[in-house]
């Protein structure tokens, strides 16, 4: 699958890059929102993994300047803070099928976030998926 991963933190798309590129996943970077805009429009991704919070446009806006060109593009948004962007993202969700990762998440998270957005997506019609890290059973 090709994706997009746009995100202001370098570190962490330097994290995402190596966990995807390791599962075959074809790669492009940006790091914000108006940056990852263009790049959407040469590479033409099948799903943009984004933050919500970044510089010049956050990850609803760049969102949706990428569906006038490429209206089914599926999408993850990452977030520390979801309820900040509550309204956009409700529409997101229930117009698009957008997945919701919240900050921190996990390998497993990302891997079944991307997986959701897989055609079909099946996300669409069963609402969020919210991944958040389960408690581990205390060692006993």
């Amino acid at each position: 699958m090709k994706i997009l991963l746009v995100d202001d933190n370098v570190e962490l798309l330097q994290l995402l890059e190596a966990l995807l590129s390791r599962e075959g996943h074809r790669l492009a970077k940006a790091v914000n929102g108006w940056e990852g805009y263009e790049r959407a429009l040469v590479f033409r991704p099948d799903l943009v993994i984004t933050d919500l919070a970044m510089p010049l446009l956050d990850g609803l806006e760049m969102v949706r300047h990428i569906r006038r060109h490429i209206p089914r593009i599926a999408t993850v948004y990452m977030s520390g803070a979801p309820q900040a962007h509550g309204v956009g993202l409700e529409i997101e969700r229930r117009s698009h099928g957008a997945v919701l990762m919240e900050k921190p998440f996990t390998r497993q998270e990302l891997l079944g976030a991307v997986s959701a957005c897989r055609p079909p997506r099946m996300e669409a019609a069963t609402g969020w998926k919210r991944l958040r890290v389960a408690a581990a059973p205390a060692a006993g």
